[in-house]
């Protein structure tokens, strides 16, 4: 759906000459509800089919990261509990 859109989107792009102010006008509102549509169709892509492979893996390693982030804020507070006389397993790595 993407890129029928996205075509249908440049051959408006290529026929607005701005010869005659009606066609114009008319192929002008015809883009904003292309583009419209394609910002509605990228916001519930559930796939990722509009995102390029290298976007969704830098989105991936970001998400990792941050999640490494929580994992060692949640060990720093598990030790200082074991520290406060509270018991927790010390087998537990990451």
């Amino acid at each position: 759906m993407n890129d029928i859109v996205s075509d249908e989107l440049g051959k408006l792009m290529a026929d607005d000459k701005r010869e005659s102010k009606s066609k114009h006008k008319s192929i002008v509102q015809q883009k904003k509800m292309l583009r419209t549509f394609l910002e509605h169709l990228t916001s519930i892509d559930q796939w990722n089919v509009s995102r390029t492979k290298d976007e969704i893996l830098a989105e991936k390693e970001s998400e990792i990261k941050e999640l490494k982030e929580i994992v060692v804020q949640l060990i720093k507070e598990a030790r200082k509990l074991e520290t406060d006389g509270l018991l927790i397993s010390p087998k537990a790595t990451f």
